[in-house]
């Protein structure tokens, strides 16, 4: 989230250099903000790792990874819009959409101190169990691990274990020596 809104920022300040002819100070924070950029797009593998249920983790880091590059493939295009339009146009656009990924990301689920999810349920008990959203410092900062013995809520915790468990396994042929 910072580096997204660092990203945003910067690159809006540089729109403000370069309108004020100071082509020194709009390079500098030009290139501040693609390190927060590119920070941002490193911090995408972890965070899409940490989100996702082990059974669809590889698809799903592949799946951004992928999105991620077709907007990378479409910045080219919108780079060329200053030939078209003002030069100050493509740098606005970039830094909106970067403070637009920056407010997103608030609505994402606080995993700091929580098991990574092994199932598709353990990841929805994730986001509907007390959702601690990324914005905020409660999880982040303050309480950094969680306690709850049951971190994806009870319900997935009240697993009977009767006899028709091992009845069934009786019912298998054993191996005899």
């Amino acid at each position: 989230m910072a580096a997204l809104f660092g990203s945003g920022i910067l690159l809006l300040i540089s729109v403000f250099m370069v309108y004020n002819k100071k082509s020194t100070l709009a390079l500098i924070f030009m290139l501040l903000s693609k390190a927060c950029i590119q920070g941002s797009f490193n911090i995408l593998y972890i965070f899409t790792s940490e989100l996702n249920p082990t059974v669809v983790r590889n698809s799903a880091v592949g799946i951004s990874s992928m999105i991620a590059r077709m907007g990378a493939g479409a910045s080219g295009y919108i780079a060329i819009l200053s030939d078209v339009t003002m030069p100050l146009v493509p740098m606005t656009i970039f830094a909106c959409f970067s403070l637009l990924a920056g407010c997103l990301v608030l609505l994402l689920p606080e995993t700091q101190g929580l098991p990574l999810p092994d199932t598709i349920l353990d990841s929805v008990n994730m986001v509907k169990r007390k959702p601690k959203p990324c914005g905020t410092l409660s999880g982040t900062f303050l309480n950094a691990v969680d306690d709850d013995p049951q971190p994806y809520g009870a319900e997935l915790y009240r697993k009977s274990t009767t006899d028709d468990d091992e009845e069934s396994d009786e019912s298998i042929p054993q191996k005899t020596a």
